[in-house]
């Protein structure tokens, strides 16, 4: 089997460009601001009776608070901020202290218990509704942040170090009022980075500093996603893509080439005296903390290593199983997939083609066009999914040149909440082969998958009172499972694609590779649960993975690296994915002959995003489809 191939492309599963996953904080109660607590920009719009003021009074004192101080954030999030109130004329980001952490521990513990006390009042349902799912939110982000120390800012994969100057590169600038706040986000990024060396340095004394290989990785990120000589040069991508979004304003008009070439003189200006000044420095600061390294080893060997794990494992999957029944859950799907797979190896022209790498799944795939591709699947999917009530515009770009380096295989870039039908997925090109895998790239960031359960979503907030709520919710157990699942239909209609175009072997390699990579997903997930709760070693990874024919030392390392340096990320999207099986199977079950896919999928997309369990609670109630 050729299991080893996938592992790069696996390494950056095609996720979208949150500002929870990427712009990582160090307290996680931060990515509350996109995640959770945005939601009550909606409780300043209702509240009836006077339980529903007071509800209403207590959304909007939590909101505000937690939408000050983080510019980046806001601008992702609202193409328009104003409109809501909410004040954009200092612009900063979110530091880092140690009285601050402890502070906001206390004020969120205090909203939390003053949510829970209005328990017994007559709410309204929407209220209440709302009520529970901030409780329960809270609860995970208290839990999760007493662990202080925890959390990696600069992880070689996904550190801020990278993240924050590709959500730069990103920064969509629409007016010159953007492109002023673009460049004092620049000139705050010192402050800001700074105040991640002193957690940091904090972290290192209380023993969870990163291992020796970790920091060698991330300093040498560090000098390469900011090096002098390509800024001196002009080269760099912040530079490149600052002067491409340039470009475009002069094309409509917003700017005079007069205009655009001071600020990009500005601009390099802030990056030589600001930025790069910031990262060096950085670089010396964790060097000088190398003393501090710790083995490369899973959560459990840290003190209460295993109780922090579970509760980011729920966290993080919106999953409130035990870890065990999540172990058992994989172990199931595991021994469904090989089998799948074994049973699709039988015939020796499926595996002839696994071992050449078929190119019928690659060069002679029926559809290679991006949006040709994308027309199909909208057009596969219509019998499965309900209609968008809403018309999209989309357009699929290349990742810049620039960042080719510095991105994953491709991202839907989530679009500003009062900008939604504005919508682009991102392609690397580099990274990304064309056929099958861009087919089922495009429908995990495209349809079904995060672009129309985004627009699905932000329809549903655009029509409802308080609309806002489950649309600025995050729950990435839901999000990504639903991608995730998404992508394994879009197998499936590869499958008939190939069938309908006569490539019969090549059907069957579809597949193959369908199963194969849940298998995958499946196995790495489980080895999380090993390395971070049992205590499993590299040599113990090693022994589990040839038993999938994975053997080369240097891939082995490497997955298991990976894992130690990002716990439960495998385990968010295939976790996500499993539990919507599960609901999958309750639906079947309860519904009976008036099951359909459709009316499950109507489920899903009306009730999420949320936790499983409320997900759960509410399929108990609808006894029959909807």
């Amino acid at each position: 089997m050729r299991i080893g191939s996938e592992l790069l492309r696996i390494f950056a599963t095609n996720t979208s460009y949150t500002l929870q996953n990427t712009l990582r904080v160090v307290s996680n109660m931060k990515k509350l601001k996109r995640t959770l607590l945005m939601l009550l920009l909606s409780l300043l719009l209702c509240g009836c009776g006077s339980a529903d003021s007071e509800f209403s009074q207590v959304g909007k004192s939590l909101f505000q608070e937690e939408m000050s101080g983080d510019t980046l954030s806001l601008h992702y999030t609202f193409a328009s901020p104003g409109k809501y109130g909410l004040d954009t004329d200092d612009v900063s980001l979110p530091l880092y202290s140690k009285s601050d952490t402890r502070k906001r521990t206390e004020t969120l513990t205090k909203y939390r218990d003053q949510l829970t006390a209005m328990q017994d009042e007559q709410l309204s349902s929407e209220n209440e509704a709302i009520r529970q799912l901030l409780v329960k939110g809270l609860d995970d982000a208290i839990t999760v942040n007493s662990f202080t120390y925890y959390e990696e800012p600069f992880s070689p994969s996904s550190g801020v170090h990278t993240q924050l100057l590709i959500l730069l590169a990103e920064y969509q600038l629409r007016h010159k009022q953007d492109i002023n706040e673009y460049l004092d986000l620049l000139a705050v990024v010192p402050d800001y980075l700074t105040s991640l060396l002193t957690y940091e340095q904090e972290k290192a004394r209380d023993g969870l500093f990163m291992s020796i290989d970790s920091l060698t990785d991330v300093l040498n990120g560090l000098k390469s996603c900011l090096a002098e000589e390509d800024i001196n040069a002009g080269v760099h991508f912040l530079q490149q893509t600052f002067s491409e979004r340039l470009q475009e304003l002069q094309t409509t008009g917003v700017l005079s080439s007069k205009e655009a070439a001071a600020y990009i003189e500005t601009h390099n200006e802030i990056l030589l005296s600001k930025v790069l000044p910031v990262y060096r420095s950085l670089r010396d600061g964790l060097w000088e903390l190398r003393e501090y390294c710790t083995p490369v080893e899973g959560l459990c060997h840290k003190q209460d290593g295993s109780t922090y794990y579970e509760a980011l494992l729920k966290s993080q999957t919106g999953s409130s199983r035990s870890v065990e029944d999540i172990r058992k859950l994989l172990l199931t799907q595991i021994d469904e997939e090989y089998d799948a797979l074994i049973y699709l190896l039988r015939n020796e022209n499926v595996q002839a083609l696994l071992r050449e790498n078929e190119l019928k799944l690659s060069t002679d795939f029926p559809i290679t066009d991006t949006m040709a591709i994308l027309e199909d699947l909208q057009s596969r999917m219509e019998e499965d999914f309900p209609p968008l009530q809403t018309t999209l515009q989309l357009q699929v770009k290349n990742v810049s040149d620039a960042l080719t380096e510095h991105t994953a295989p491709a991202f839907y870039l989530t679009p500003p909440l009062d900008d939604y039908k504005s919508n682009v997925i991102y392609i690397n090109k580099q990274l990304t082969k064309t056929g099958l895998e861009l087919y089922t790239t495009l429908a995990h960031e495209g349809f079904p998958g995060h672009l129309y359960q985004n627009a699905y979503d932000s329809y549903k907030m655009e029509q409802q009172e308080n609309g806002y709520l489950k649309s600025l919710l995050w729950y990435g157990g839901f999000l990504e499972g639903w991608a995730l699942y998404t992508e394994f239909i879009s197998y499936d209609y590869a499958t008939s694609l190939l069938q309908e175009s006569g490539y019969e072997d090549a059907a069957r390699i579809a597949q193959a590779e369908k199963h194969q990579r849940s298998l995958l997903l499946a196995v790495y997930g489980l080895l999380d649960i090993m390395i971070h709760y049992d205590g499993a070693t590299e040599v113990d990874v090693l022994h589990q993975l040839e038993k999938f024919g994975i053997t080369d030392a240097e891939t082995i390392s490497a997955i298991y690296r990976y894992i130690v340096e990002e716990p439960t990320n495998y385990l968010k999207y295939y976790v996500g994915y499993l539990e919507i099986l599960e609901l999958k199977k309750q639906a079947l079950t309860l519904w009976g002959d008036n099951y359909s896919d459709l009316s499950f999928h109507k489920f899903l997309l009306d009730n999420g995003p949320a936790d499983f369990d409320t997900l759960q609670s509410i399929l108990d109630i609808n006894k029959v489809s909807v």
